[in-house]
């Protein structure tokens, strides 16, 4: 899943600027509430993922033994909301809604699926991508907004200040001089719904963290001998590694285009070995969560587990998105 500048944990963000990480998180698991209930029944001692995809909104253990369907239908986004222990997501075939489960609510109960937003405009970009942002009162929104996919795309936040309210972010169309339409028609035509639920959200998520930190973070790590060819009007950031938290290994940048956007592709590299891992698999940690154990990491609502590659519960291409159950480390 993408998150901006805060939320990122030391990496280089894609058009060359630094990011400065925020607080750990511990997992806030409680038996008596459906996210305890599943680290319970589905983790048992391992980390749960929540994905999407056409067999609907999944809580996965990260071995891929048990699975639980939380919400049938098929699902195209999901974001792991781990300041308030809240999951949003989207079902297709509505891509002007938000939907959100609370990992909070009782474990007796049945899973309730609220709908939280309806209307949501389409525009010359697509369907806008969706965010959650957390602002404290009386301040400009702060840098550590939850989301998926590519930055450049337009995006809806739901902003979770006093009152809740929805926010356009144009990406593209700001380029195309085609933002401030968005924003009106996103006023116009958007509908926040479960406005006291979403302010009891605000406050329990006020002071938490989306992603968790490393212990440790080395700058200036290098790999020789990467093709300097592969980044464009920046050679020298061909070569730059960052470790991947908790995990041995390194993902090293091989590539680094702009466009629209300037865009960085990674491969991973065993620094003991002093090599790039083969699989097609290590070329993907980027808008990566990584499990807390460092068994696992999800991209775009696919598993994929360090030691073996892909898992067969969780096809490629399904779903944006999808994150950790008591946070996970981040990698843009």
């Amino acid at each position: 899943m993408m998150m901006r500048r805060a939320v990122v944990i030391a990496l280089v963000a894609a058009c060359g600027g630094s990011s400065a990480p925020i607080g750990n998180q511990p997992p806030k698991g409680n038996k008596d509430t459906l996210g305890g209930l599943l680290e319970q029944d589905v983790g048992r001692g391992v980390p749960v993922a929540i994905v999407g995809g056409k067999q609907g909104l999944r809580a996965l253990s990260a071995d891929g033994a048990r699975q639980k369907v939380l919400v049938p239908g098929s699902v195209p986004w999901v974001l792991v909301d781990n300041r308030s222990r809240v999951v949003w997501f989207g079902e297709e075939g509505d891509p002007s809604g938000i939907r959100a489960v609370d990992l909070d609510a009782p474990a007796s109960a049945p899973v309730v699926a609220r709908q939280v937003v309806t209307g949501m405009p389409g525009t010359g970009a697509g369907e806008p991508h969706v965010g959650i942002r957390y602002v404290a009162d009386g301040t400009p929104p702060i840098a550590d907004d939850l989301t998926s996919a590519q930055h450049m795309l337009p995006r809806v936040f739901i902003s979770l200040r006093t009152p809740p309210a929805l926010e356009a972010s144009g990406g593209i169309l700001d380029l195309w001089g085609q933002t401030e339409e968005f924003a009106a028609d996103l006023k116009a035509k958007a509908k926040l719904l479960e406005t006291a639920w979403l302010a009891q959200v605000a406050e329990r998520g006020r002071d938490g963290a989306f992603a968790l930190l490393p212990d440790k973070v080395k700058d200036g790590l290098r790999v020789p001998d990467v093709d300097p060819a592969g980044c464009d009007n920046d050679a020298d950031r061909c070569g730059h590694a960052e470790e991947v938290a908790p995990t041995k290994l390194w993902r090293v940048a091989v590539s680094f285009t702009c466009g629209d956007g300037c865009y960085t592709e990674w491969k991973l590299y065993d620094p003991t070995a002093k090599k790039f891992l083969e699989a097609d698999w290590a070329g993907r940690l980027k808008d990566a969560w990584v499990a807390r154990d460092g068994s696992a990491f999800i991209v775009h609502g696919a598993v994929y587990r360090f030691d073996r590659g892909a898992l067969a519960e969780t096809p490629d291409a399904e779903s944006l998105g999808g994150g950790w159950l008591g946070g996970g480390y981040y990698y843009q």
